[in-house]
């Protein structure tokens, strides 16, 4: 049976409330299966919250397997996010591409942000690259102040997440929890 639209909102704002009040420094998961919800529940809130152009929002194409590609999206969708060059310095893409390296500036330039900015990473379950998802533990483990970080995925992904679980920097939504 279908809950009255009416009740659907309340349930909505709870959750919104949830994922703003994520501290900057934090992640955010919402896992649940497809069909759930996830992306219309995220793009929702970002209207809602009025994040503006403090949103860099990537989409994780289909069985992702280049590690590059996906983080040269990521590097630019901050980039855009945080007013362009100035902040967060984008890459070319290279034959000898190191992941870590590029992870490890990527949190150097974030550092300097003023403002902050919110990273939604969009069907997480399609990224299907190691050297990729480790570079992004690498990212969740040190978040800088000012950015807090959106994961949507259909299953639990493949991250050390229980150690931001066990300091508090982790609030998840789970697939009963979407409406």
């Amino acid at each position: 049976e279908r809950m009255p639209a009416r009740d659907r909102l309340v349930l909505r704002e709870a959750l919104f409330e949830r994922l703003s009040e994520c501290p900057p420094g934090g992640v955010v998961l919402v896992c649940g299966p497809a069909g759930s919800g996830k992306t219309v529940l995220l793009r929702s809130w970002v209207d809602a919250a009025a994040l503006g152009e403090g949103i860099a929002w990537i989409a994780v194409e289909r069985g992702e397997q280049d590690a590059q590609r996906f983080w040269l999206s990521v590097i630019d969708a901050l980039a855009d996010a945080s007013g362009g060059e100035d902040l967060v310095a984008r890459i070319e893409p290279t034959p000898d591409f190191r992941g870590e390296a590029v992870v490890q500036r990527l949190l150097s330039d974030l550092d300097s942000l003023e403002e902050p900015i919110v990273l939604v990473i969009d069907d997480l379950h399609e990224l299907d690259s190691a050297e990729a998802l480790a570079c992004l533990e690498l990212l969740l483990d040190r978040v800088p102040a000012k950015l807090r970080v959106v994961l949507a995925s259909r299953v639990e992904p493949q991250l050390g997440l229980h150690r931001l679980r066990l300091a508090g920097k982790l609030t998840e939504i789970r697939g009963p929890d979407l409406p």
